[in-house]
This record gives structure tokens, sequence and C-alpha cells, in this order.
């Protein structure tokens, strides 16, 4: 089985998938009770619709993704870090609708595409990725602490007031690292 796509599925205890086959994991808004362990040492692609509630991915056996998707998800300490060392082959990551999110860190080299959006909470942002080419951020006006990325940089930004006010629209190419 190259390809599994898990939709509303219940799973009372700890669910464990273990594959050496396996490339493309997509699991939507699964009841899960537990932690998910997944032993997939072919896993390249990964999307994940949180449900409300809580479960707890083992990510460390990711270190083979390539793109990863996670969508309304609970960020624990309210940091989403991202690096190198646990997602080293990461080249595409679209992460949406975060509760408890105020802080988005990334360190990666070989991350070329990245998609931010309605992360109410978000405060600040840090990104060290050589490699990006594209960077769409959708959302309200956040302290860009470091932005470091490739010369060929396209960015689309939507930026939003807090409370309802004016939407500023961007686009356009970077020039040199920021």
């Amino acid at each position: 089985m190259e390809k599994l796509d898990m939709y509303f599925c219940d799973v009372l205890g700890r669910a464990q998938l273990h594959s050496e086959t396996l490339t493309s994991l997509v699991m939507s808004n699964c009841m899960l009770l537990d932690e998910v362990d997944i032993w997939a040492r072919n896993l390249q692609n990964f999307g994940y619709v949180h449900n409300p509630q809580v479960v707890k991915l083992n990510y460390s056996t990711f270190k083979y993704i390539r793109r990863l998707l996670l969508l309304n998800i609970d960020v624990d300490f309210g940091v989403l870090l991202i690096n190198s060392s646990n997602f080293p082959a990461l080249v595409s990551l679209k992460v949406g609708i975060c509760m408890n999110m105020e802080q988005l860190m990334i360190a990666s080299n070989k991350l070329e595409s990245l998609d931010v959006c309605r992360c109410k909470n978000l405060e600040y942002c840090m990104i060290v990725a050589p490699q990006l080419l594209s960077f769409t951020y959708s959302g309200q006006v956040v302290h860009m602490d470091r932005l470091v990325a490739s010369r060929k940089l396209c960015v689309a930004l939507i930026l939003k007031e807090p409370y309802g006010g004016h939407t500023h629209i961007e686009k356009g190419f970077v020039e040199g690292v920021c």
C-alpha cells in the first residue's frame, strides 16, 4: 500500500501504523483518543486536519516527509518549530487555522514553499530557509523577526487588521535576502 486516506475514522486507543511502502498519508477529522505512532520510512506526504478531540502525533519518524499539511491544529506551548533536524527532506509546508500558535519558527535547508493562513494568535515569525521560493501569508500583521530566503522569492500577502478593518493584498518578488 502506497497511499492511505483516513476520513472521519474512530480509534478508541493508541493508533499504530507500520509500513515499508506507504508514501502518502492523509488523516482528516478522525476521532483519536490517544497517540498516533507512524513508522513509515518512505512516507513523503502527510496531511493532517485536526478533529477537536486532542491527539498527539509522534513526528519523530517523519524524517522523509517532503510535503506537510497541518490544518486546524492546537499548538502546545504556543510555538510551532520546524527545522532540518526534525524534517530534513521538507520542501513544502502548509499551516492553517492554528489555535494557540503565537510563534512560528522555521529553520530549514530545503523548504521551497510556505503557506500560512488564518492563524489568529500568531504574533511572531522567524524564517530561515535559503531555498524558499514561495511564501504566502494570510492573516493579521505579525512581527517578522528574520526572513532568509532565496533571491527568487515570490511573496503573496493578505494582511487583515485585527477587528475586521482594512484588508491589504500585496504580491511580488523580493530581490536578495531580507
